[in-house]
């Protein structure tokens, strides 16, 4: 009985210590009660209340650990917020959860977000922020696979984390951070791929006439005229557009400029009707049914497939195809930089401070890029550059079937429909959905099922 009683006193003296439990987050941890800790109990959210004296616990009504880690980490950051948010106060988990749950997770790069904040809570688990100190960056660089892995691989999922320990800044959760050390460092990064096959004027033209719908219409012109990020041409909304300066602030009013600086543009002659159209001030250009796109994934990777574009062809490759056709334009290369929102180094630097380059000094490369656009023209056969609600209602086909299919696919459709192969193979052989096969059968046998 002696021992029993020492061990509950141990245990009390260990509660008010705060010892981190695992899936500890501040002073709330997941654990089961006495007596219950069978698989099929629940888990609790778990902490000591000062006043009484005593262990707290609340169900999560999960028997999943990873589950009840999570919402004690949301319990956590709503409840538990420190009242000195100095790093040796503060858990990374909250810091990682907040950033992904009130930020990452409403941007177009929110997948690669999440697992790469994912690797970091799989290393730093509940240590706190001070824990990051650069002996242990080392190693969780080598657990992540310096060495072995790309060092853009290994940066994307160092920078992940120092983005979200720079968000907990901004928001008064933390007064500072260890300095993340990343991988490159001088001239590594000049080689470093581009994210995505670089395109040319012959493919973008293929591109354009294989798109199917206005949102992704939009946001291509837009990435064509500009060379923006995709996150900004996303972003993008009338109020941005000053019609009679003719020029586009990719940066809205109230968000911080970064390193990935978005500049305020020339507006290029084939931009401006995209650009100059009557809807309130606050409305985004992207839109689908109404509301702002988030993300283009699955319509622009059907638009890559049906152009036959290589895989690795993302919305970053018109960026970088034309930067380089502006090179090879003889662009001055100050004007290339600015549209591209690369901020000067250097001697550069300096001159920029006395004499800043601005949106009116770059007309070589809005000149160039309508020669790119007239270009395109040519090669276009079924995309419009000029008509910027060509889409809205679609093409005969579109509006009939949802989807537009080049005349050698829509006649092999046809061939199998007529000889009545099964739906599911013709889907698997044309890599269609089911339904469209099932309206063809509709138009062409007048009925969906064989007989």
């Amino acid at each position: 009985m002696a021992t029993s009683s020492a061990k509950e006193i141990e245990r009390d003296r260990s509660v008010r210590r705060r010892e981190l439990r695992p899936g500890q987050v501040g002073g709330f941890w997941p654990s089961k009660k006495p007596g219950r800790t069978g698989p099929n109990d629940p888990y609790c959210l778990t902490w000591y209340d000062e006043a009484a004296g005593q262990v707290r616990h609340q169900s999560l009504g999960t028997t999943d650990f990873q589950q009840a880690v999570l919402e004690v980490a949301k319990h956590a950051i709503l409840n538990d917020k420190p009242k000195h948010p100095a790093p040796e106060n503060v858990p990374i988990a909250a810091v990682l959860f907040s950033y992904f749950e009130e930020y990452a997770q409403f941007t177009p790069g929110a997948r690669t977000q999440k697992l790469a904040l994912d690797r970091w809570s799989q290393f730093w688990g509940n240590q706190i922020v001070a824990a990051i100190t650069p002996s242990e960056q080392a190693q969780f660089r080598k657990w992540l696979g310096h060495g072995r892995l790309a060092d853009t691989t290994v940066n994307r999922i160092l920078s992940a984390g120092k983005a979200a320990l720079n968000y907990a800044v901004e928001n008064g959760r933390l007064t500072h951070f260890p300095k993340i050390i990343l991988v490159e460092s001088g001239g590594v990064g000049l080689t470093r791929p581009p994210l995505g096959t670089p395109v040319t004027v012959e493919n973008a033209a293929r591109l354009l006439d294989a798109i199917e719908s206005r949102h992704l219409m939009v946001f291509v012109v837009i990435l064509l005229n500009t060379m923006a990020r995709p996150a900004a041409a996303l972003d993008l909304r009338r109020k941005q557009f000053d019609s009679s300066q003719n020029t586009i602030a990719l940066n809205p009013e109230g968000r911080r400029q970064t390193k990935k600086f978005r500049p305020t543009l020339l507006v290029t002659p084939t931009l401006h009707k995209w650009l100059d159209i009557d809807v309130p001030a606050n409305q985004h250009y992207v839109l689908f049914g109404g509301k702002p796109v988030q993300y283009v994934n699955t319509a622009w990777e059907n638009a890559v497939r049906a152009a036959g574009l290589p895989d690795k062809t993302t919305p970053y490759s018109i960026r970088h195809g034309i930067a380089r056709e502006l090179k090879r334009r003889k662009v001055p290369l100050e004007q290339r930089s600015y549209f591209l929102g690369h901020l000067p180094q250097g001697s550069a630097r300096t001159t920029a401070i006395y004499a800043p380059l601005d949106a009116h000094d770059c007309t070589e490369a809005v000149s160039a890029l309508e020669d790119i656009m007239n270009e395109l023209r040519v090669l276009l056969r079924r995309g419009d550059l000029d008509n910027p609600f060509a889409l809205n209602a679609g093409d005969s086909e579109k509006r009939r079937y949802g989807i537009w299919l080049s005349e050698p696919k829509r006649s092999e459709l046809e061939q199998l429909v007529m000889e009545q192969i099964g739906v599911m193979e013709i889907s698997r052989r044309m890599q269609i959905s089911t339904t469209l096969v099932y309206r063809y059968r509709e138009r062409l046998l007048g009925r969906t099922r064989l007989r």
